[in-house]
C-alpha cells in the first residue's frame, strides 16, 4: 500500500505529525499509487495555508502532477482544430475569422493548412476568437 494505516482526522483534516510528514511519501509509480495520493489529496484539500496539512497536499499534488505528465500526456492543441470547433460549435462561418487572420483567401490557406498561421495572429489576436458569437443565429 502506498502510506500507512488511516490517518487520525480532526475536522476532516488529516491530522500528521510533522515527523512523518514527509517520511511517508514517495514517488508514485503506478496507478495504485497515484490513486492513493488522489485520495490523500481530496482528504487534505481544505487544509489550512501553511499547515503541515497543506505542505503536504502540496507535495502530493506535485507528485500527482508529475506522474499524470508521464502517463496521461495532453498534446498541444492544434489552432487549426481549435478554429474549426469554434466556427461548428458557434454557428460561424470562416468569413469571421477575418478580422484575426485577413483576407478571404488567407483564411480559406489557413484552414485548409496551406498557409501557417503567423505568431502574432496565433499568439495575439485569435485567442480572442473564443469570444465570437454567430450573428447568423442572431446571437
Amino acid at each position: 500500500m502506498w502510506c500507512s494505516p488511516p490517518l487520525p482526522q480532526a475536522n476532516g483534516l488529516i491530522k500528521l505529525r510533522p515527523a512523518i510528514l514527509l517520511r511517508q511519501l514517495k514517488p508514485l509509480r503506478n496507478l495504485a499509487d497515484y490513486q492513493t495520493a488522489l485520495t490523500a489529496i481530496e482528504a487534505l484539500w481544505s487544509a489550512p495555508d501553511g499547515s503541515p496539512e497543506a505542505e503536504r497536499l502540496e507535495v502530493l499534488a506535485l507528485l500527482g502532477d508529475a506522474y499524470e505528465q508521464r502517463h496521461f500526456p495532453i498534446e498541444q492543441p492544434d489552432p487549426i482544430t481549435f478554429l474549426e470547433y469554434v466556427l461548428e460549435t458557434r454557428g460561424l462561418e470562416p468569413a469571421d475569422l477575418e478580422p484575426f487572420i485577413g483576407s478571404p483567401g488567407k483564411v480559406a490557406a489557413v484552414m485548409k493548412r496551406q498557409l501557417p498561421l503567423s505568431f502574432s495572429v496565433s499568439s495575439g489576436r485569435i485567442g480572442q476568437v473564443h469570444r465570437l458569437q454567430s450573428q447568423h443565429a442572431g446571437g
